[in-house]
């Protein structure tokens, strides 16, 4: 299964140019996609072959973009909270989320 969002697409999303943070790119590229799963309660992306994936919208995919450049931009480092996901995203996010009954 390929990943919604491709390492040259958020590079170019970013205006990175360079190759030399690649590796940290894409794994802000799994994160996003997780948070946006997580948040919305979909499948979007998985290894599993046999679970059920659902399309990966323009919506979720232009929220995913804004939430790689935000964690690109202000990085936070390991053992400090990151800042409260901004309301632009949630917003994004909920227009298609499924609410658990």
């Amino acid at each position: 299964m390929e990943i919604p969002i491709t390492l040259n697409e958020a590079k170019a999303h970013l205006r990175v140019t360079h190759d030399t943070e690649d590796a940290y790119i894409s794994a802000l590229i799994l994160a996003a996609i997780q948070a946006v799963e997580e948040y919305q309660n979909r499948v979007y992306y998985s290894e599993d072959e046999t679970a059920e994936v659902e399309p990966f919208k323009s919506l979720e995919k232009h929220a995913a973009l804004l939430m790689i450049a935000q964690m690109y931009e202000n990085r936070v480092p390991v053992g400090q909270q990151a800042a409260e996901i901004p309301l632009s995203f949630r917003w994004l996010l909920s227009l298609r989320r499924k609410v658990p009954a």
